[in-house]
């Protein structure tokens, strides 16, 4: 069966591809299998969607000259180094990189503020024509094919996986769990039309929390026929985990009179030195600035993870929608599982009566203590709101973080660069490849601010002013120790 699918997925069934098993050419462009069409397919249908919206600014009648539209196709084309160099230059000069391309070129650029808005769609239309032109070159075209070697490696490398799972589980019993969940699951996501009363019921994390709790009996199911007759892959993985959790052993142990017994360890642990040698090399009044920075970021990432698990405890306790009995929602979630057959494999524990909701009066009582996650209904669109809470997890604040703090080039002619996280910002990327919108953000304030931490909020966020730590600029960290910290990550690194 898997070698079946692979070569369903893999095989290259094109008029080179036969010739060439053939003897008959040599082509190295034997053409693309099912899964690189697949691939190409659907990136060629956003180039389609993307080509539609310049032929719409084009034939706009405040549309930029020709001559504009020209130097900023050029400069799609320029490679990365150029494109760098103009970007920074952006960032230096205060101005869009539209009006930074076009005086590059010895272009005109007095333009009204509709035009430089269309000369910036574009721009920006352009640009994703090319990325997606380039992903379908080095996934179909690339020769050689490393796409369909890494996805024959890969299979070769998990077969054996594979057929010890096949061998432990009841796998037809697990693919009809796993269809019901899927069922389940986009049931739920399902934003339903507008009723009689004219609300949109949207679903809420509480209600994918009780989906979970509600399927999660075929996920132990699976788990404990897994660990019961599968020994072998059981211990792979568990040689697995220990293997992993040893590179994080401490190789050296601090003196006594560095550590407190109720105290947990806060150093570097084997990096430590290293990290200290490096410091010990930097000029004196680079030294001096570095403490303070440091003390800023150890106490705002306290903050962080302490937010994160308040987040995390309100996620997990948060309500479901409070939608009507008839609606398909409250059907999904309050239905019991579908009985499943009596497994045949031996040695296999037979299955439990199925189980329905366990959204009990304890959990509606923790529940009313916290605020909800997101909005439950939504009375004026059928578009879905969503707020800028960057979710449960210290890391995914941290990626949060990187992803507001970039760059953007200013809407308008001139201006400073603005940063991902502004409203405007935020807004646009919401805008889908056709032109439509995909979600509309709850904001109050002008910025989606990520950098700061309000713990003292259920469900974090950051739409008040109490309890904020804000994020301390750790450039000067970076630029003094970046480069050898890097370095000593490489050497540390290597197994060879």
């Amino acid at each position: 069966m898997i070698n079946a699918l692979v070569k369903i997925i893999l095989a290259k069934m094109s008029v080179t591809g036969l010739t060439n098993w053939i003897g008959l050419t040599a082509n190295e462009n034997d053409g693309m299998n099912l899964l690189q069409q697949i691939i190409s397919t659907v990136l060629h249908w956003d180039i389609r969607d993307l080509e539609s919206r310049i032929s719409k600014i084009e034939k706009e009648k405040l549309r930029p000259d020709k001559e504009v539209l020209n130097a900023l196709n050029d400069y799609v084309k320029l490679d990365t180094d150029k494109q760098d160099k103009l970007r920074k230059h952006s960032q230096t000069s205060s101005n869009s990189i539209v009006m930074t391309i076009l005086a590059d070129a010895g272009k005109p650029s007095d333009m009204k503020e509709e035009t430089h808005k269309l000369a910036m769609d574009f721009l920006s239309c352009k640009l994703s024509i090319r990325d997606r032109k380039e992903i379908v070159q080095v996934a179909c075209y690339n020769r050689p094919d490393h796409l369909t070697a890494s996805v024959r490696a890969l299979v070769d490398a998990y077969e054996p996986v594979i057929r010890q799972f096949h061998d432990a589980v009841d796998l037809s019993d697990t693919v009809a769990d796993f269809q019901a969940f899927i069922i389940d699951m986009l049931k739920v996501s399902r934003i339903q039309p507008p009723g009689k009363d004219g609300t949109t019921i949207v679903p809420t994390v509480g209600d994918f929390i009780q989906l979970l709790r509600k399927h999660q009996y075929s996920s132990h199911k699976f788990i404990h026929q897994l660990c019961k007759n599968g020994k072998e892959v059981t211990q792979w993985y568990l040689d697995w985990a220990k293997q992993a959790a040893a590179q994080f052993r401490r190789k050296s142990q601090r003196s006594k009179d560095d550590q407190d017994e109720n105290e947990s360890p806060r150093d570097a642990g084997d990096l430590t030195e290293p990290l200290l040698d490096l410091f010990k090399a930097l000029p004196s009044e680079t030294r001096s600035s570095i403490p303070p920075i440091l003390d800023q970021q150890t106490k705002y990432l306290d903050e962080m993870h302490a937010s994160s698990l308040h987040r995390l405890s309100s996620v997990l306790h948060s309500a479901p929608t409070t939608a009507p009995k008839s609606s398909t929602l409250s059907k999904v979630l309050n239905s019991a599982l579908p009985s499943s057959r009596p497994s045949s494999r031996p040695n296999s524990r037979p299955s439990s009566p199925a189980r329905g909701s366990t959204w009990g009066k304890e959990q509606k009582e923790d529940a009313s203590q916290t605020s909800p996650t997101s909005a439950s209904h939504d009375t004026t669109s059928e578009i879905p709101h969503v707020s800028s809470d960057p979710g449960p997890g210290a890391y995914l604040s941290r990626w949060q973080d990187l992803l507001d703090a970039t760059p953007i080039t200013p809407l308008t002619a001139s201006g400073k660069p603005t940063r991902a996280s502004d409203k405007a910002v935020v807004e646009k990327s919401a805008t889908d490849v056709d032109g439509g919108k995909t979600v509309e953000f709850e904001s109050t304030g002008k910025t989606l601010d990520a950098q700061k931490v309000k713990p003292s909020v259920p469900g974090g966020g950051t739409d008040g002013k109490k309890n904020v730590v804000k994020k301390p600029d750790a450039k000067v960290v970076i630029d003094a120790l970046g480069a050898d910290f890097r370095k000593l990550l490489a050497e540390r690194s290597l197994y060879w």
